[in-house]
């Protein structure tokens, strides 16, 4: 075995399930197809039903998606965004440097934002 794919292994193995069902489902378009069969058996030895995958799709239908057709990844995790916009980046996550795009999955995505979405007046 290879030492790349051997590594690739070990990312797998090592990585959240939920992670691994983004790749599987929403990224998969732009995923390796030898990556894919990888990611694939190992949800499988999680015990990740194909009813889950199809759960994992329906839970989010708001995705953003870029201009080759793929979605966008949160800013801060490997999962798929779900909203956008303007934001602080901060330093030593004290003092708010510039401001600055950023995208946000569900579990990051900034309170105001959050109620905005839900209809809610900030």
């Amino acid at each position: 075995m290879d030492v790349e794919k051997e590594r690739q292994l070990l990312r797998i193995r090592d990585a959240e399930t939920d992670d691994l069902m983004a790749e599987a489902t929403v990224f998969r378009p732009g995923m390796e197809p030898a990556a894919l069969r990888s990611i694939d058996a190992e949800l499988r030895e999680r015990g990740v039903t194909a009813a889950d995958l199809n759960q994992y799709v329906g839970e989010r239908p708001n995705l953003l998606i870029d201009a080759h057709g793929l979605p966008w990844q949160c800013s801060f995790c490997k999962q798929p965004a779900e909203s956008e916009g303007w934001g602080w980046h901060w330093m030593w996550g004290r003092v708010p440097v510039f401001p600055r795009w950023f995208r946000w999955c569900r579990t990051h995505v900034p309170e105001s934002k959050s109620r905005e979405q839900d209809g809610e007046s900030p």
